[in-house]
């Protein structure tokens, strides 16, 4: 594998987990405001 073929796949890496991380805050943030009402 090439170098720039490994950067794109570790960046690739890093925002997928960094967009199911931020959709996991986004679920828990609603459930707390809904538990507020």
């Amino acid at each position: 594998m090439s170098f720039e073929m490994t950067m794109n796949y570790i960046r690739d890496d890093l925002m997928h987990s960094f967009n199911q991380q931020s959709q996991t805050e986004k679920r828990q943030k609603q459930q707390s405001e809904a538990a507020q009402l």
